[in-house]
């Protein structure tokens, strides 16, 4: 048996893919790389890491199809995939925007997030909103107060916490139920695609993947969920996740 699993991984090195062996002896085959990129990519003040970068492209030399997942907008996340040089998708606004070779979908409306706003402004006295394509971002409130104002009025809205602004988005509009139509997209199975994130928003994309890679200043409920927590943090941390993926580190 050790004879086998020396040979298996061998073969898999010279073909540039890379296993994970669980102690069940379930062997899983990695394909895809998705990474979340404020927080996981970048450093506190969210300018992007350079070894971050030449670790994803080292990645995608290594034939891994390497794809972005941000709460940013859809004209930052195409334009980090541009620049970095991802091969992948991506997917904007915390889930409801995907892209993949000029196509983009969308998920989700604007009316009930700003129905959830109003009920919202009556409460509290909240900062300006940023208007997305299928969702808002609010500041100055907590996660807890906007979900009972949901439940209150019955709005069919789902709210996730970002690090950088709460997320107000219809039902189901999340990372992980995006993940799944990216990945029929790609043509790829998530059982071989790895997942990097740092944060709450990140969970959803956990539920769903085969492997969970989470930064050293991730929030403990990710921690928690993960599969492997790097040794550094940020940006420093996402550049170990993905060498660790390649097996270079």
């Amino acid at each position: 048996m050790i004879l086998f699993f020396h040979d298996f991984f061998l073969s898999l090195k010279l073909y540039n893919t890379k296993a994970f062996l669980y102690a069940d002896q379930t062997i899983l085959i990695m394909k895809s790389i998705v990474s979340d990129i404020d927080g996981t990519l970048t450093d506190k003040k969210r300018r992007i890491n350079i070894d971050a970068i030449r670790a994803l492209r080292e990645a995608e030399e290594a034939d891994f199809k390497v794809s972005l997942c941000t709460g940013n907008i859809i004209g930052f996340a195409l334009g980090a995939s541009k620049l970095i040089g991802t091969s992948g998708g991506v997917i904007a606004e915390d889930g409801g925007i995907i892209s993949y070779n000029s196509k983009i979908e969308v998920s989700g409306s604007l009316e009930e997030p700003l129905r959830c706003y109003e009920f919202i402004k009556e409460k509290v006295d909240v900062a300006p909103i940023f208007l997305r394509k299928t969702g808002i971002v609010v500041y100055n409130i907590d996660v807890n107060e906007i979900l009972d104002i949901a439940r209150k009025h019955n709005l069919n809205v789902e709210v996730t916490d970002s690090g950088f602004g709460i997320h107000i988005k219809n039902k189901g509009v999340n990372k992980g139920n995006a993940l799944k139509k990216l990945a029929k997209m790609m043509n790829i199975d998530l059982k071989d695609t790895i997942y990097i994130g740092d944060n709450y928003n990140d969970i959803p994309a956990f539920e769903v993947v085969g492997y969970r890679i989470a930064v050293k200043n991730a929030v403990k409920e990710l921690k928690e969920k993960a599969d492997y927590v790097t040794r550094k943090s940020y940006g420093n941390g996402g550049a170990e996740a993905i060498r660790k993926i390649i097996g270079d580190y």
